[in-house]
């Protein structure tokens, strides 16, 4: 790739911290290079310059612990195939929490390219400040989450069947 040279050193790295390399590289670095594939894939995630880094549902559901967090919306984009979700991430709670760093993060998890979603007992694209009990994912590779409703403590279920989940920071 000729004689470029690129350092970036960071205090911590993170997967957004690799995102932003990757689209660097793909965006200014290589801007002139023939792109056969605009995604690359790393470490179980894959980055699409378009919209950023995602993984599947296992690595998702591995690295993010969602118990507490708050589910604020669901919003489901039928022309796009997705799913999102706005929660309230209880960002105390995962492994790589660092002291001093906000310890509610609002976060939106997008599921891409969603073949199937089941919603049972709440309606969906609505409003709902409502507290995830569980977060896992099947032997199938389907999202499952049970939530609770903060007015009336009734416990309701999601199932999203999808490609890929991407994590924005809100």
């Amino acid at each position: 790739m000729g004689d470029r040279h690129h350092v970036s050193v960071h205090k911590r790295r993170t997967a957004k911290n690799w995102a932003e390399e990757i689209e660097y590289l793909v965006d200014v670095m290589y801007h002139f290079a023939e792109k056969k594939s605009r995604a690359a894939r790393f470490q179980g995630f894959t980055y699409y310059p378009e919209g950023g880094l995602s993984m599947n549902i296992s690595d998702f559901v591995e690295k993010y612990y969602l118990h507490d967090s708050g589910l604020r919306e669901i919003i489901v984009d039928k022309e796009k195939n997705s799913v999102h979700l706005i929660v309230d991430l209880c960002n105390w709670m995962q492994d790589s929490y660092v002291e001093g760093e906000p310890e509610i993060l609002p976060i939106e998890i997008v599921f891409l390219g969603v073949s199937e979603m089941e919603n049972l007992g709440r309606d969906i694209d609505e409003e709902c400040g409502d507290e995830f009990i569980v977060a896992d994912v099947s032997d199938n590779g389907v999202f499952h989450a049970e939530l609770c409703t903060t007015e009336n403590q009734e416990i309701y279920e999601i199932r999203i069947r999808a490609n890929d989940v991407q994590v924005n920071e809100r």
